[in-house]
């Protein structure tokens, strides 16, 4: 119960912080989805969710804006990828953490 709060905070925290420095680029859902994937996935595994969202978004976008169809000021939902991730990390989170960290932490 404590990890799965504190996920809920950690989640909740890192996109608040996007959101109240620019509130256009980053919507106020995409803050309580994280909220919400932290307190699915729980305190370690909230990290590797907004990481696996993070590291998804910037590569679609670099492939769209490679590609023309978006540029550099284009709009891209984030919430598409925060719930993906958030489903890959309730399946496979514990061992992306793993060898996460034991590939680039030891």
């Amino acid at each position: 119960m404590v990890d799965s709060l504190i996920g809920g905070a950690v989640g909740c925290a890192i996109l608040l912080v996007p959101y109240l420095i620019y509130p256009k680029g980053m919507g106020f859902q995409d803050v309580k989805l994280a909220l919400m994937a932290g307190l699915m996935t729980g305190y370690p595994e909230a990290l590797v969710a907004l990481m696996l969202a993070i590291l998804a978004g910037a590569l679609v976008g670099i492939v769209l804006m490679a590609l023309g169809l978006k540029g550099l000021k284009g709009a891209i939902p984030f919430g598409t990828f925060l719930a993906v991730a958030a489903m890959a990390t309730l399946l496979w989170g514990e061992t992306i953490r793993e060898w996460y960290v034991g590939r680039f932490w030891a």
